[in-house]
């Protein structure tokens, strides 16, 4: 993927997390636009932060975080594993049902 600059997904579809989250990644700093990383004080430092231009709760994120320590790769391969195997067993159910003309 050569030419991706930044990819995003939504949390909600495919981490288990609340509506609302989700993730933007970018390859490379130097790609970020310079209102999107800002450098901060924090706790006798500076540290960047980056931040979308919009505010929303952080109920989202705190629950995502939560999971992901919680279950870690193992559990969240898991639950993919088992929604795919839901989704081919409902997806083979609806190809085996008849209609009323046979």
């Amino acid at each position: 993927l050569k030419n991706v600059i930044s990819i995003s997904a939504s949390g909600h579809k495919f981490g288990e997390a609340v509506c609302g989250t989700g993730w933007l990644v970018w390859r490379q700093k130097e790609r970020l636009a310079e209102h999107v990383a800002i450098s901060v004080s924090y706790l006798g430092g500076h540290a960047d932060s980056y931040t979308l231009n919009f505010s929303r709760p952080a109920a989202g994120l705190y629950s995502q975080m939560y999971k992901f320590f919680r279950l870690g790769r193992e559990g969240y391969t898991q639950i993919t594993e088992n929604m795919m195997a839901v989704a081919k067993y409902i997806r083979d159910e609806i190809k085996g049902m008849k209609g009323e003309d046979g």
